[in-house]
């Protein structure tokens, strides 16, 4: 009995052993995470102040620029911060406040490198400078990372951070490099597409469309087939912004802008629903969209008689701006806000964009705004 007794005993104390030290070591580990997720917030936090000050000199020493994906973030990161110093004294706007909110969601432990993947908002507030009341006006923009870093002289540095960039056309005229697809001219945007008469257009709820996108514009509707990955998802996102009949603008579907929505699995839409070129071609054929101009931003922007901002000035909540790249139909937004001068703020995926000034991120000579009246 006493025998038994002994090997109980130990046994337990070895059971417990065990727990003691399964705990410490997932204690340890949350502490890891934390001092990193604490790490990352800190140095998105001093980027943030870069940006609103105009100066990248004091985020270098937050990378370690010995390595080369390193140097190349920190790089992009202060062609960012110079691009929205120039974007902004040439609107004549000044930013309020710029901030970062992170989301750690997955660390991986690569050798002498932790891997983070995260998810990041950034709020921006700012102010016209020539505003007597200076109104404060707020954009969002959703951005997913994926960032290394190391620890060196007891000190964690990033050694690369990788993400799709909303303001990645803006920046070739900071490289001095241009890296991109060849010049591609335009081809016949649509063969399928039916002529509709106006006059058979359901009524078109700009307010729902808006709301649509506002509600949907980080959390994706899982009612639909997700674009990201083939092609990218702007498209199938603001034609279900106009169409969707439940929460969106409820414009009837014909025979080539449609969606199916089976019985089991996610909504699929035609190629018109999903594809930049093909979308802009129907709405501009079918007369369901009318451009009321093309042009680079100074073109689209210059005052009128009738408005100060030009043709930008006479969009409304719920209608489209295209973006055209070296003669190429890149991507789609919708406008969700009108801010304090007018000014038209718009929704997007890829990359997800919240009441953005609907120019910022879209600049040079290659850049064409396609501006897009939905009629009804």
């Amino acid at each position: 009995m006493k025998k038994k007794t002994t090997l109980f005993f130990i046994s337990l104390m070895l059971f417990l052993s065990f727990f003691t030290m399964q705990t410490i070591t997932d204690t340890e580990t949350k502490i890891d995470i934390e001092v990193l997720n604490k790490r990352i917030q800190e140095i998105y936090n001093i980027k943030c102040k870069c940006q609103m000050v105009g100066d990248w000199k004091d985020l270098k020493q937050h990378y370690d620029v010995s390595r080369k994906y390193a140097q190349w973030s920190f790089e992009h990161e202060a062609k960012r911060i110079k691009y929205l110093n120039d974007w902004s004294r040439d609107r004549g706007i000044k930013f309020t406040n710029i901030r970062s909110e992170v989301d750690l969601k997955k660390v991986r432990d690569k050798g002498e490198m932790q891997l983070l993947s995260l998810e990041e908002t950034y709020h921006f507030d700012y102010i016209y400078e020539d505003d007597l009341d200076k109104k404060i006006n707020s954009f969002k923009v959703f951005l997913k990372h994926s960032v290394g870093l190391v620890n060196k002289d007891g000190k964690w540095l990033i050694t690369r951070d990788w993400y799709s960039d909303c303001f990645e056309n803006a920046l070739d005229s900071y490289s001095g490099i241009h890296i991109g697809m060849p010049g591609i001219t335009e081809t016949d945007e649509l063969e399928t597409a039916d002529i509709i008469k106006e006059s058979s257009f359901q009524k078109y709820n700009r307010q729902k469309a808006a709301e649509y996108a506002d509600k949907y514009w980080v959390n994706y509707n899982t009612k639909y087939k997700n674009c990201n990955g083939i092609g990218g998802d702007c498209t199938n996102y603001v034609s279900q912004c106009l169409g969707d009949k439940e929460e969106g603008g409820g414009i009837a579907f014909d025979g080539s802008w449609f969606c199916v929505y089976p019985k089991h699995g996610r909504a699929e839409g035609s190629k018109a629903f999903v594809n930049t070129d093909a979308f802009k071609g129907y709405l501009v054929y079918s007369g369901r969209g009318r451009v009321i101009k093309r042009g680079d931003f100074k073109e689209v922007s210059k005052p009128t008689d009738d408005s100060a901002i030009g043709a930008a000035g006479k969009l409304q909540i719920g209608d489209l701006i295209c973006y055209e790249e070296k003669g190429q139909i890149d991507h789609f937004s919708i406008i969700t806000e009108l801010d304090s001068m007018g000014y038209p703020m718009i929704n997007s995926h890829t990359v997800e964009r919240y009441h953005v000034p609907f120019d910022l991120g879209w600049q040079g000579k290659h850049i064409k705004f396609h501006l897009i009246r939905i009629t009804y």
